[in-house]
């Protein structure tokens, strides 16, 4: 027998145990450019509804 005892926990616990050690990464700060920035956004093809002779 193991000499710790690891004292008894519910599911709600355990998971809430779980949720909080999960929680620590990502990202610490929001950046301060936005994401859909004109010069970071996908140029798609460009199309044209008249026909070019």
């Amino acid at each position: 027998m193991s000499e710790k005892q690891t004292p008894k926990l519910t599911q709600k616990e355990k998971m809430q145990a779980l949720i909080d050690q999960k929680k620590g990464g990502g990202r610490s700060k929001q950046t301060d450019v936005a994401k859909n920035d004109r010069t970071k956004m996908r140029k798609g093809p460009k199309i044209f509804n008249e026909i070019h002779w």
